[in-house]
């Protein structure tokens, strides 16, 4: 991600998760981050997005 606090938040969050249940899938991209965690019938998703106001 281009934006350097989502990006911090982002990686956060996938250590967390890693750790937690084992895995964290990341797809992301300049602006925007899916995460994808959980276990035991539990499905986790993050998603981290940055927009500009069109205005």
């Amino acid at each position: 991600m281009k934006n350097p606090a989502l990006e911090e938040i982002k990686a956060f969050a996938q250590q967390r998760l890693s750790r937690e249940y084992g895995y964290c899938g990341v797809a992301d991209s300049d602006d925007f981050a899916m995460l994808n965690s959980g276990g035991d019938g539990e499905n986790i998703k993050i998603v981290i997005e940055h927009k500009k106001d069109e205005g």
